[in-house]
């Protein structure tokens, strides 16, 4: 028996910038930290939700300009290796 079960994928969003001013434009970026030894990121399936809402599919950038207030982007990954789903979490908050 070969077990050919892929640990959970594990990563990181980042918002630039950091710290946005009212209606500026946020690119979020995920990045994987526990790639197994040949799986490559463009192996990975990535999407992006919004407050619970598909945002953008196959993609592992996202461009917004979010309304006032804290909002919640997800990423759900996923290769196509039993066992490989993945998620992260960012709140981006945007003054009034």
């Amino acid at each position: 028996v070969i077990n050919d079960t892929m640990l959970p994928i594990e990563g990181t969003i980042t918002a630039n910038p950091a710290s946005p001013v009212a209606g500026e434009e946020v690119r979020l970026r995920y990045t994987p930290t526990n790639l197994p030894e040949g799986v490559l990121m463009s192996d990975l399936e990535i999407d992006w939700y919004c407050e619970g809402t598909i945002a953008q599919e196959q993609s592992e950038n996202f461009t917004s300009i979010p309304d006032a207030g804290t909002h919640r982007y997800d990423v759900v990954v996923c290769h196509e290796k039993l066992g490989s789903l993945g998620n992260t979490t960012l709140l981006v908050t945007m003054p009034y």
